[in-house]
């Protein structure tokens, strides 16, 4: 249960920023015709037992998503959205992500971003918040999978691109500092991670962060005297 809540807290932080920022970001838009569909019907079913607020029977929510998932054939730009979610779904019902023996659902929920991934690129959808949300997590399950190196390419594109979204003075871009120099610091690259963590500060300062600010220098003396 604890991990199904850091999931739901990480995927809240992601979905959940200021409205100010948030309206810089367009959201991909279904057609009329896509409640009718077969995909759109399901997708649908399996939204309404994600968002029961009572649900205890996992197995419900990752056959659903399994259904879903394999109606997703082609790579048009609301695809990107509704794998993002059936991702998420397979992330909830994993119950120890981080821990499970289980490999392949690892690897299918990796597959199922990288996915999203190439559907946002060819789309251009790199201003939607599904695009930024699949760089995100794409960059975290990687993580968690020992792939660090892979998930720096993301984490790196995700804040080039809340920079050119939100500029120097936004949290949302410091954040995405932040995840970068975490990055390094789990490959062991003090140095790397220290000049983003500084990067990260001047931004903190200018937003009058005091107590980030203050807990990353601590941060940073504690990694240079190490």
């Amino acid at each position: 249960m604890k991990n199904i809540l850091f999931i739901l807290i990480i995927f809240i932080l992601i979905s959940c920023s200021a409205n100010e920022e948030r309206n810089r970001l367009y959201d991909i838009k279904f057609p009329k015709e896509f409640e009718k569909s077969e995909l759109g019907i399901e997708y649908s079913k399996l939204r309404m037992i994600y968002n029961c607020d009572n649900i205890i029977n996992f197995d419900s929510l990752k056959l659903q998503a399994d259904k879903v998932f394999g109606l997703l054939k082609s790579k048009e730009p609301q695809h990107a959205k509704i794998i993002n979610f059936v991702a998420l779904c397979f992330r909830v019902t994993n119950m120890d992500y981080a821990n499970t023996k289980d490999s392949y659902n690892k690897e299918k929920i990796i597959d199922l971003y990288q996915r999203a991934y190439q559907i946002g690129v060819i789309n251009n959808l790199q201003d939607t918040k599904t695009f930024r949300e699949t760089l995100f997590q794409l960059a975290e399950c990687l993580e968690q999978n020992s792939q660090n190196r892979d998930a720096l390419k993301y984490r790196q594109e995700y804040y080039r691109l809340s920079s050119k979204s939100f500029g120097d003075k936004s949290d949302r871009t410091a954040d995405a500092l932040m995840w970068i120099g975490n990055n390094y610091l789990q490959q062991n690259l003090a140095d790397s991670a220290i000049f983003y963590f500084n990067k990260e500060i001047d931004i903190r300062k200018k937003l009058e962060d005091t107590e980030i600010v203050n807990q990353r220098l601590l941060e940073i003396n504690k990694l240079k005297s190490n």
